[in-house]
């Protein structure tokens, strides 16, 4: 019942919260905090509960589709991979740089993962290697933060938004990675987050100059330029 849900679902925390999600059956979500935190809110049982905590604040996370691992990166460049099953963090992977981490994300079939940084690197990880050796592979694609990442529902594509005013899309492919790097080019200022069509061929994005601009991923050309009014408040 979406009543009941309403009813319960506030959950206060005293640090800043980085970052949440749902599981696959609505019946609970994660989130962390600045304090270094992984939480865990049961629906079921309007409980809540202290998973993980470190010393660093962790500053993104996402759920494996797996519904039973949970990945969150921190500000030493760190992801470690929290299990639920086992009630501890399994893993460590490291990123090339030592630099806070701002976005994570996870291919649709949990085959890959991806993560940004404060110095504008994408982090891919390629997570069914036979050695379970996770080589982490770096690509320089913004000028600043990647303040959102995300990637397509089909894995074809793997998209970040910059405080460098731009958006950046890879493909992906299998055996090397990230490739055909385009970069597009219409904001004036940040670009905060984005949406990505379900036809895999446009996309959305705002940024702090105001605007929404809609994209042609394909040929790489700006579609229409949506301007907020001024308030007349």
């Amino acid at each position: 019942d979406g009543k009941k849900i309403l009813e319960k679902s506030f959950v206060e925390d005293k640090a800043n919260v980085t970052a949440l999600g749902w599981s696959a059956n609505g019946d609970w979500i994660f989130y962390s905090t600045e304090a270094g935190s992984l939480m865990f809110y049961d629906f079921r049982k309007s409980y809540k509960y202290e998973l993980y905590r470190q010393e660093e604040d962790i500053t993104c996370a996402c759920l494996n589709p797996n519904q039973v691992e949970i990945f969150f990166g921190d500000t030493t460049g760190h992801i470690k991979i929290y299990s639920l099953e086992t009630k501890n963090v399994k893993l460590t992977l490291n990123s090339t740089k030592n630099a806070a981490l701002r976005c994570i994300a996870i291919s649709s079939d949990g085959s890959f993962l991806c993560a940004g940084n404060d110095m504008g690197s994408v982090f891919l990880w390629n997570l069914r290697a036979q050695d379970n050796l996770f080589e982490c592979k770096d690509f320089k694609c913004h000028e600043n933060i990647i303040l959102s990442l995300k990637i397509s529902a089909s894995n074809r594509y793997v998209i970040a938004s910059s405080a460098d005013k731009t958006l950046g899309i890879f493909e992906f492919r299998q055996e090397s990675g990230l490739g055909n790097f385009k970069q597009y080019f219409g904001h004036t200022g940040w670009v905060w987050d984005f949406e990505l069509h379900s036809d895999e061929c446009h996309l959305i994005s705002v940024s702090t100059d105001g605007c929404m601009i809609i994209w042609n991923i394909q040929n790489a050309k700006l579609v229409k330029k949506i301007v907020q009014s001024a308030s007349t408040d």
